[in-house]
């Protein structure tokens, strides 16, 4: 019993894990498929599985082709297993999304060209993408 106590014991806490980072609002519409526009808004959703009350904080940030890295979301201690941040990107190119946790991060790259942001009523509010 003592060999099994003592295991546990010795036994640390799992660490914390980013599962996953995505951009839950739809890239946006027009000639060039598969881009986000500037000026336009998008959700993005960080998943991590540790949300304990020890939980380590989530960070979620947007590094565009030039210039700083923006944060879109914390630092914080995560309430649930995903956080989400407003990301609106201004210029066009490569940006990488990233969510972090301690050490663990996942991150996308996506490409941003020219957007215009449709009102509520036409296309649901997305955006239109007028050059790449």
């Amino acid at each position: 019993m003592s060999v099994g106590v003592v295991g546990l014991v010795m036994a640390g806490p799992a660490s914390a894990a980013t599962t996953k980072v995505e951009i839950t609002t739809p890239s946006g519409y027009g000639l060039v498929q598969n881009r986000y526009g500037t000026n336009c808004s998008y959700e993005v959703a960080g998943t991590v599985d540790d949300y304990s009350a020890d939980a380590e904080t989530v960070t979620i940030t947007a590094k565009p082709p030039t210039g700083a890295v923006k944060t879109l979301y914390g630092p914080q201690k995560p309430a649930a297993g995903t956080v989400t941040g407003t990301w609106k990107p201004t210029v066009r190119g490569s940006w990488t999304i990233t969510a972090a946790q301690g050490t663990s991060t996942k991150s996308v790259t996506v490409q941003v060209g020219t957007g215009t942001q449709l009102p509520p009523f036409i296309l649901g509010g997305g955006c239109l993408i007028t050059a790449p």
